[in-house]
């Protein structure tokens, strides 16, 4: 829920305003199964610490992983002039993505190969 931007409202001296925002948080509460009672105990509950692992995943990459990979490093390499900006961010994406040991999506891989063939590349 984002109930930041609404609970801000409740400081307003416009009884209208107040009266609107409370219907308005109460709205995701209920269908979030809750109700102010809930909402109290969690804003005075202590925060949980979040982890988050970083680290590449461990799947062993697969030869259409560096198909991709190598796409992306000849494009980046030698043609870099004859990209648009839009395009040179998107082999930005695909490299920090693959880096990260993520999959790119089946639309990522069909435009990263037309992108490579249109621009020279041979076969991989």
């Amino acid at each position: 829920m984002k109930l930041g931007r609404l609970v801000h409202i409740l400081s307003s001296p416009v009884a209208d305003e107040v009266i609107v925002m409370v219907a308005a948080i109460g709205r995701p509460l209920n269908r979030a199964d809750m109700d102010w009672h809930d909402l109290a105990k969690r804003r005075s509950a202590p925060a949980q610490p979040q982890h988050r692992d970083h680290a590449p995943h461990p799947c062993k990459p697969t030869n259409a992983d560096y198909a991709q990979e190598a796409m992306a490093a000849w494009l980046g390499k030698y043609r870099p002039h004859m990209l648009t900006y839009n395009q040179r961010d998107f082999l930005a994406n695909v490299a920090r993505m693959m880096a990260m040991g993520r999959t790119l999506s089946q639309a990522q891989v069909q435009y990263l190969r037309d992108l490579y063939h249109r621009n020279g590349g041979g076969d991989v």
